[in-house]
């Protein structure tokens, strides 16, 4: 959830330049891949 939260307080704080989905995608990719989970 703090994933969720982090993405959603940048952007409703002006830093709308991203596209929410985008981001919040991109950032879960970083995540899992930190936690050791492979695509595919």
């Amino acid at each position: 959830t703090s994933l969720i939260q982090g993405v959603a307080i940048r952007w409703s704080l002006g830093a709308r330049d991203f596209v929410l989905r985008d981001e919040g995608l991109r950032l879960l990719a970083v995540q899992l891949r930190l936690l050791g989970f492979r695509e595919g």
